[in-house]
């Protein structure tokens, strides 16, 4: 029998800010304010000695939770010697008291939410993460974590409202004495924050592939882009069918290479946003190397060979009931945005701990085939596919309702950490 050896727990569903980028503050958010029970956390204890890395956060601040300090001394005192107990804050209520009972807990890893310095960018309202809470919580720590291995960190939510400041971001988290930032592009929950992305769905393939025959249609005098305009008229001039022509050899290759072809993410692929955002990331690389710090940056496309970390690190969430779900994604019930339209997402779990425990609900028939699907990794490319998101998934309202178009019974298709735009503690 085995266990997760990556465990989310999510400790509470709480929040003391209310930040513009949370999926709480979403219109139709169904997500209820409640802490995890320190009893059901207890029953995990007999198997958290298999555990690898444990992170005790969710939707919610966990320094809310009246057993946080609790549940880092219990995990630790059975969990591997290596063993990594972390979790993610905005900082605000790490005192010098709360900082030094969790490193004397064994807390291993804390890592915090900052997503410009304060005063800069539109995201630093007094109900999102300020630079100066972070700094003070760090300042906080630094007298308990010189004797122990405890590592801090910053999670940067990256867009085009503080992309120009990454690099000072860098900087100003290196002269806080972090050791490692991750940075992650937007979860979208709706058009505009679509709008603000810096990721791309456009895979290099494609975008490849779409710049050779842009250079054919130039040498022909043909307006490939008119082309993709085209391709929503009835009433087609004659420089119009030129460029379908064209575009119809594009779309053959493409398939003939098994690479889908989103004409209106093409039409809206900007070049020298591309290339200015990629020259701010190598610039922040830069600065991290130089003051030793591990950076970890998303792709700004999608990649092609799709994966799910989750499913790599053998994780596992866990929600304040006791639900157990296998990512991010399905953690909760939701909407987001799919391409261009709202979806609605489910929650997924495959049991529950006052049922059975975590160990009988991993090795259950259902959830192993989900993992071994997800695995595969031979789910529709819903983010590249022209027909995105299918009218039924629109229609009922349910991701799951029904199996993609290639018959698969995960929703992977339509998520973005599969296609790298999405990073996590």
């Amino acid at each position: 029998m085995s266990v997760p050896k990556k465990l989310y727990i999510e400790s509470t569903t709480r929040c003391n800010l209310a930040c513009d980028k949370c999926i709480k503050q979403m219109p139709g958010n169904r997500i209820s304010n409640e802490d995890l029970p320190l009893p059901l956390f207890e029953k995990l204890l007999p198997e958290l000695g298999e555990v690898d890395t444990l992170i005790l956060n969710g939707i919610g601040e966990p320094l809310l939770h009246p057993h946080l300090v609790e549940m880092v001394a219990k995990a630790r005192a059975v969990m591997k010697r290596d063993g990594v107990i972390g979790f993610q804050s905005n900082g605000v209520l790490m005192s010098t008291t709360m900082a030094e009972k969790l490193v004397e807990a064994g807390l291993s890893s804390v890592c915090f939410s900052l997503d410009g310095l304060q005063g800069e960018g539109e995201g630093n309202s007094v109900s999102s993460p300020s630079s100066l809470s972070v700094a003070r919580a760090l300042g906080n720590l630094r007298p308990f974590i010189r004797q122990k291995e405890v590592q801090t960190g910053l999670e940067i939510v990256v867009s085009q409202d503080n992309v120009e400041a990454l690099p000072d971001l860098i900087q100003w988290g290196a002269d806080q004495g972090v050791n490692y930032i991750l940075v992650s592009h937007l979860f979208a929950y709706d058009k505009e924050m679509t709008n603000k992305s810096l990721f791309s769905p456009i895979t290099q393939e494609v975008l490849t592939l779409f710049v050779k025959y842009q250079e054919l249609a130039r040498q022909q005098g043909i307006d490939l882009v008119r082309g993709l305009h085209a391709h929503v008229k009835f009433n087609r001039a004659a420089p119009d069918k030129q460029a379908l022509e064209l575009l119809a050899q594009m779309r053959k290759q493409a398939q003939a290479k098994d690479i889908y072809l989103h004409w209106a993410d093409l039409l809206e692929y900007d070049a020298e946003q591309m290339d200015h955002t990629s020259a701010l990331f190598a610039t922040a690389q830069q600065v991290a190397l130089d003051r030793g710090i591990a950076l970890e940056l998303p792709p700004l496309q999608a990649e092609h060979n799709r994966s799910c970390l989750f499913i790599e690190d053998q994780a596992a969430f866990i929600g304040t009931r006791g639900e157990v779900m296998p990512c991010h994604f399905l953690w909760h019930s939701y909407s987001c945005m799919g391409g261009n339209e709202v979806i609605d997402v489910q929650q997924r779990d495959f049991g529950n701990l006052h049922d059975r425990s975590l160990t009988a609900i991993w090795e259950g028939d259902e959830y192993k085939r989900f993992r071994e699907e997800a695995r595969r990794a031979e789910y529709s490319r819903c983010w590249s596919c022209p027909q995105s998101p299918c009218a039924d998934i629109v229609n009922n309202n349910n991701l799951l309702t029904a199996n993609d178009c290639h018959g698969s019974i995960v929703p992977c298709g339509h998520c973005r950490w599969s296609i790298g735009g999405l990073r996590c503690l």
